[in-house]
């Protein structure tokens, strides 16, 4: 079948290269990728983030990165409420986010922690990225999944490292910017204001 050795092509994208892609190779490969998820997810490909994730073996630089931009190049097109959609691509959009939630956001959640708390051959360049994915796509998946006991703690050893401390706060922006009820918002602030003071970033005066 055609499209299924396509696939396959598309998906070997993601292994490793023996020298660094240059970014715009990567961004059009993203935007094949997406284009191709667009049309057929979940209908006629409902394996594709299961398959792309078995790609990454390692998390080395490039298919890292490829995966992690992918889903920031979905983000835009699909997830991100000031999307310019069609009535049409909106009710795709609410179909793909639904099925995703339903089947697959525990895994690239679980993808998320491993990439950074991977003690090796992760770049602060791949971390940063990371945290940015995780600020976006916790607009629309459970809370839960990105405010818990492993995520915080990961959180705070990360505000203590320069390189990624900024990813870190401008993934709690996101966070709290999240759709929610007037009271939990602000448990949600106190939450992470605790945690940076926990971080040695600021006092709160007493």
């Amino acid at each position: 079948d055609n499209k299924l050795l396509f696939r396959k092509l598309l998906l070997s994208w993601t292994e490793v290269r023996p020298s660094p892609q240059p970014p715009l190779f990567l961004k059009k490969k993203c935007q094949i990728l997406t284009i191709i998820f667009l049309q057929d997810y979940p209908e006629n490909w409902p394996s594709f983030f299961s398959e792309i994730l078995s790609y990454l073996t390692s998390y080395s630089h490039d298919p890292t990165q490829l995966y992690l931009q992918t889903l920031l190049c979905m983000n835009d097109m699909v997830m991100d409420k000031s999307a310019d959609l069609s009535v049409h691509e909106q009710q795709r959009a609410n179909l793909i986010k639904d099925t995703m939630r339903e089947e697959c956001v525990s895994q690239l959640v679980e993808s998320w922690i491993r990439i950074l708390v991977e003690p090796s051959g992760v770049t602060p360049e791949t971390m940063c990225t990371t945290l940015r994915v995780v600020g976006l796509y916790a607009q629309w998946i459970d809370l839960s999944y990105v405010v818990n006991s492993r995520f915080l703690e990961l959180f705070l050893q990360l505000l203590a490292k320069e390189e990624t401390r900024i990813s870190v706060l401008e993934t709690f922006q996101c966070i709290v910017n999240k759709g929610m009820d007037r009271e939990s918002k602000r448990e949600l602030i106190e939450m992470l204001t605790q945690l940076i003071t926990r971080a040695g970033l600021f006092r709160r005066d007493s």
